[in-house]
């Protein structure tokens, strides 16, 4: 397990280290992805945990390597995946409220229903990844299982742009990262407060657990749920690879909120210089 000195440097340990190096994701075996056309969509069906599921893209949207790539990532062992959200530690309970934030096509949230979750919030600002999950979960929908929401996470209500890179749709960003060389698709959206959505939806701030990976928009996305995490204190993954610093802003704050927590840094990622963790657990 990486640690964070006081210094805000990161140590890591020579498993992660070497895990990252000799057992990149690149090299797990990938699941079968037969893409069938229906109307404006691509189905294709999946295994999640022991059920096979039913899942839709939009056409022009998400690739099909995309698709492998974000099921290995999600999915494939936490001994040699810094990223996966399967963990001992950050479990989907039966009867949860569950927010995806950073829905993408589906994959956690079908995972989080399967394990018993209560209710899936998924958070996603791409007009064509939402039309997907819409569809995807539509009978989750009508039964109020499942509620998607188009709009990306702050810390106030306001409009921003999001930039696309149409070769690597989900790895959609406000233009926080590196978007050089790359063809980029601008779209209007809403950012919102996770705690504004949350009270809307169920009257309250009680969730069970956040799943974070909103390509280096976590930081004030955290801020903007302060309400749910002191007073309902849920499990969280957060995606803390995107920016160097970010692990040290996550530990930071959410340690502010709630003292009380638990905490797992997750892996090495070697290949963003200078290195810097994968995930942070709170629990």
């Amino acid at each position: 397990m990486a640690v964070i000195t006081h210094y805000n440097k990161y140590l890591f340990s020579v498993w992660e280290i070497l895990c990252n190096r000799f057992y990149p994701l690149s090299k797990v075996k990938e699941p079968d992805i037969k893409l069938k056309s229906e109307g404006d969509f691509w189905k294709f069906d999946i295994k999640i945990g022991n059920k096979e599921n039913p899942f839709f893209i939009s056409k022009n949207g998400l690739k099909k390597y995309e698709l492998l790539w974000t099921y290995k990532e999600a999915f494939c062992s936490a001994l040699i995946n810094p990223h996966s959200y399967v963990r001992k530690e950050t479990p989907v309970k039966k009867g949860d409220i569950v927010v995806d934030a950073g829905s993408c096509e589906g994959f956690f949230a079908r995972y989080a229903l399967n394990m018993g979750a209560g209710k899936v919030i998924l958070i996603e600002p791409c007009e064509k990844l939402a039309l997907g999950l819409e569809k995807t979960f539509k009978s989750d929908i009508e039964r109020g299982k499942v509620y998607v929401i188009r709009a990306g996470l702050g810390n106030k209500r306001k409009r921003e742009t999001l930039m696309i890179n149409k070769e690597m749709y989900c790895s959609g960003n406000l233009a926080k990262l590196n978007n050089a060389g790359k063809t980029i698709v601008e779209e209007q959206i809403e950012l919102r407060k996770l705690d504004e959505i949350v009270f809307n939806i169920i009257g309250g701030y009680k969730v069970n657990l956040i799943k974070m990976d909103i390509e280096g928009a976590e930081i004030e996305a955290i801020r903007g749920a302060s309400k749910i995490i002191k007073r309902s204190k849920p499990r969280l993954m957060i995606a803390s690879y995107h920016q160097w610093e970010n692990s040290i802003l996550v530990d930071r704050i959410c340690m502010k909120m709630r003292w009380d927590y638990k905490k797992k840094i997750c892996g090495c990622n070697t290949e963003e210089k200078p290195a810097r963790p994968y995930m942070m657990l709170f629990y």
